[in-house]
């Protein structure tokens, strides 16, 4: 476990940004690291992030969009497709997750099935789709069925799992 410099909030090591304030944690402009590539405030602060939002005329010139599993510290990369589901996979299920977070423990950190869906349009937004436990962004709930903005940066927590948003450009 790591300590925000800003708000004293534990994060799971490997954290790029506290999930509670948004603050860096890390010198993420370190070129030895792989995220050391994603969009970002460039400032040389460690003051908090400035979001960016990226509507379809900036992903048409992004490589594509990660989620950085915290727990294990996996980055999963999404390209090609303008919709992901993400959740976790079963033998008797007929549709099976874009994102399946079942080899990082879906089922124990009370991922559903078919938990959220991340879709690349206008903006890149995350939805609910009534999972049992829930998906929070940045430490706030999100309604089920509403598409919530996604901001490079942005810590997801679906169930008990929390992933990081990265925007490569």
């Amino acid at each position: 476990m790591i300590l925000c410099p800003n708000c004293q909030h534990h994060e799971i090591t490997g954290a790029l940004f506290c999930s509670e304030c948004g603050r860096k944690i890390i010198d993420v402009t370190d070129d030895s690291t792989q995220t050391a590539q994603y969009a970002q405030d460039n400032s040389n602060t460690t003051d908090s992030i400035q979001p960016t939002a990226f509507t379809p005329s900036h992903f048409d010139s992004v490589e594509g969009l990660s989620l950085f599993i915290m727990s294990n510290e996996q980055i999963v990369h999404l390209t090609g497709k303008s919709e992901y589901t993400i959740g976790r996979a079963t033998d008797d299920q007929p549709v099976v997750p874009d994102v399946d977070l079942t080899p990082y423990g879906a089922y124990d950190f009370g991922i559903s099935r078919l938990h959220a869906t991340i879709t690349v349009g206008e903006l890149i937004t995350i939805r609910d789709m009534g999972s049992i436990n829930g998906t929070s962004v940045n430490g706030r709930l999100i309604q089920p069925h509403s598409p919530h903005t996604l901001f490079h940066g942005d810590m997801l927590t679906l169930g008990k799992i929390k992933i990081q948003v990265l925007i490569k450009t």
